[in-house]
């Protein structure tokens, strides 16, 4: 008895030991899984907060990554924008170096064109005081001319042809119309020798255009007048020198009628072209000075 609870006791004290050692364990066990559960728990915190910081970071990056994306855009648009600012720049100063450029050939052209126009209007008023002087000399040339010769420069009327035609100018107030009286004494005395006067100082018969010039022999007074045909405007002189149709308070024809159209020289001083007739017997007026020693009633005509 005393052997089987000594062997109780032994069993009992190993179960116990055994039931301690287990307890033992399993609360070493426990708490090596309560370790276990929170170095988990850290770990998995520390997975947590780093798997937080890999995904915060992953954003960030992600963000950096769209900043970047949207700076890259921003900076390529920036590019383009610029790019095109430079193109639109560009093309803007090179159409105005284009306009500047065809501004400066057109300026040029139109200077070269005035230039020109003056290097020709100059040449051309040269010519014209070339011609013009000319014309002078060989108007005082002919001026001496005129003097030795008279006769050819002028009508030709013997003394008898006078005395009838001065017998007829003495009828001529016992007529309403002396008219008729005139033409006559144009008809028989003057007519057939006006027109060899003129034939003579104009070397024909043939239209002439330019200035003429009449002169009267006792005081030098003289007339300078144009026209498109001289021939013709010459013998209305004469006519008109002879009282026929003669305009009123025509200084020339007063001078004629007075004083006979045989003491009248008529010369042709420069034949010319239509257009420069004003011109041309403007000059010739003043060579002359026939409007204050002549008979011209002004500078121009």
């Amino acid at each position: 008895m005393y052997y089987i609870i000594i062997l109780l006791v032994i069993i009992i004290s190993i179960l116990s030991f055994l039931l301690w050692k287990e307890k033992k364990i399993h609360i070493q066990q426990i708490e090596e899984n309560k370790i276990t559960e929170n170095k988990n728990k850290e770990l998995l915190d520390k997975y947590n907060y780093l798997n937080n910081l890999l995904i915060e970071k992953k954003e960030q990056l992600t963000e950096t990554q769209n900043l970047i994306l949207k700076s890259e855009e921003v900076t390529h648009n920036a590019f383009e924008k610029y790019s095109d600012a430079l193109d639109d720049s560009y093309n803007q100063k090179e159409k105005e170096y284009e306009e500047a450029i065809a501004t400066l050939k057109s300026c040029y052209n139109r200077i070269q064109d005035n230039i020109n126009a003056e290097i020709a209007q100059i040449q051309n008023d040269l010519d014209k005081i070339s011609s013009t002087r000319a014309a002078a000399i060989q108007a005082q040339l002919r001026e001496q001319e005129i003097k030795d010769k008279e006769a050819f420069y002028s009508l030709t009327i013997d003394d008898v042809s006078l005395h009838e035609i001065k017998i007829l100018q003495g009828i001529e107030s016992s007529f309403r119309d002396p008219r008729p009286i005139k033409m006559i004494i144009w008809t028989s005395y003057y007519s057939k020798k006006a027109n060899d006067l003129i034939a003579r100082i104009l070397n024909g018969d043939k239209k002439i255009t330019g200035i003429y010039k009449i002169t009267n022999k006792q005081n030098q007074f003289c007339y300078i007048g144009q026209a498109k045909d001289i021939k013709e405007r010459l013998r209305e002189h004469m006519k008109c020198g002879l009282g026929i149709d003669t305009l009123a308070n025509n200084k020339l024809y007063q001078a004629m009628i007075q004083d006979g159209l045989e003491n009248f020289t008529f010369e042709l001083l420069e034949e010319c072209s239509e257009k420069d007739l004003n011109e041309k017997e403007v000059f010739y007026i003043q060579l002359y000075d026939a409007y204050n020693f002549g008979y011209n009633s002004n500078k121009r005509k």
